[in-house]
């Protein structure tokens, strides 16, 4: 289940790539993840009355750029963006010789 804000539809999009795409939505990110399981267990039952083996899951690996478009997003929101801190930054002291 991949669960997306979009700016066009003012709400949460769910796309489940395993059942051929299929969609739904909500206006909170609960919701759209509320309507996303119960379409799963939909096609649960739907799978089960045909006979058919339910598809294999698929394993999404996010695009450079999805990322780019994450980042100008969380830019334009005015989030910061943390920069990744050094170890000794993050409380790990180098070892000395």
């Amino acid at each position: 289940m991949v669960i997306q804000w979009s700016d066009e539809d003012g709400c949460f999009i769910v796309t489940l790539p395993e059942f051929d795409h299929a969609m739904t939505h909500g206006d909170t990110y609960a919701e759209a993840a509320r309507m996303g399981q119960e379409l799963i267990e939909s096609f649960f039952i739907w799978y089960e009355q045909d006979g058919k083996p339910l598809p294999p899951p698929k394993i999404l690996t996010p695009s450079i750029e999805l990322a780019k478009r994450e980042r100008e997003r969380e830019q334009s929101l005015n989030m910061p963006i943390r920069p990744r801190r050094r170890k000794a930054e993050r409380g790990v002291l180098a070892e000395s010789h």
